[in-house]
């Protein structure tokens, strides 16, 4: 585990409390780009199942590997 200095800690503190105490922003929010966010919500998670599915077959590829070397050794 790393070190984390007070100068860091102090970092965190100030950008917290930066954005605890700003005043309200009355914006306005396009209808694009309410379209634009849920498109890179969407992607995220499309991301999230194609590495999740990757990373899960790399670990059955593995483990059946790892089977069928001790089926392998228990026949000798």
């Amino acid at each position: 585990m790393t070190q984390h200095g007070p100068h860091r800690v102090a970092v965190w503190v100030v950008a917290i409390g930066g954005m605890a105490f700003a005043p309200a922003a009355f914006a306005y929010v396009d209808l694009s780009t309410g379209s634009m966010l849920i498109q890179a919500l969407l992607g995220a998670i499309a991301v999230a199942g194609t590495v999740a599915r990757m990373y899960w077959s790399k670990l059955v590829g593995f483990l059946r590997r790892d089977a069928k070397e001790d089926a392998s050794e228990h026949d000798r």
